[in-house]
């Protein structure tokens, strides 16, 4: 089996599906996450570290409050060169204006269910986004006896 890699990428597009810049995000956002100069017209992507879970499989979760996103909730989210398609507008737990998505996406060649959401907040907005590897279905087992 292929190793998955350390980091995956989230990229963040505008909803024409061009890449949103960090120019575009405030210059307290830029200045407070040491974005200077001609790295300013770079587009925003992250990379998301592996972790492990304590099962021992390798999973990617990054989430972040307060990102002043120009586009809000119609901000496009691309997870590992996926388009993460969000459902409609929805309310969260806290009543804020959210949206979720889901998808099945190949990490390393193994497959993987990702997860974004876009919660809009009182100081920009939390994005998030997960993936982890998709359970495999249980081996047929006998119930109340073993194989002798």
């Amino acid at each position: 089996m292929k190793p998955v890699p350390e980091n995956i990428q989230l990229e963040f597009l505008r909803p024409d599906g061009t890449a949103l810049t960090f120019r575009e995000l405030s210059d307290e956002f830029c200045r407070t996450n040491g974005i200077e100069g001609d790295r300013k017209d770079s587009p925003v992507r992250v990379a998301i570290a592996s972790k492990t879970s304590q099962a021992g499989n390798i999973f990617y979760d990054f989430s972040m409050n307060g990102m002043p996103l120009p586009d809000g909730l119609n901000t496009i989210l691309r997870l590992e060169g996926n388009i993460l398609s969000f459902g409609p507008e929805a309310k969260s737990k806290n009543g804020n204006p959210t949206r979720k998505a889901r998808a099945d996406i190949l990490v390393g060649g193994q497959l993987y269910i990702s997860e974004g959401y876009l919660t809009q907040g009182k100081n920009g907005y939390y994005v998030k986004a997960v993936a982890h590897k998709k359970p495999s279905p249980p081996a047929p087992k006998p119930r109340g006896g073993s194989f002798i």
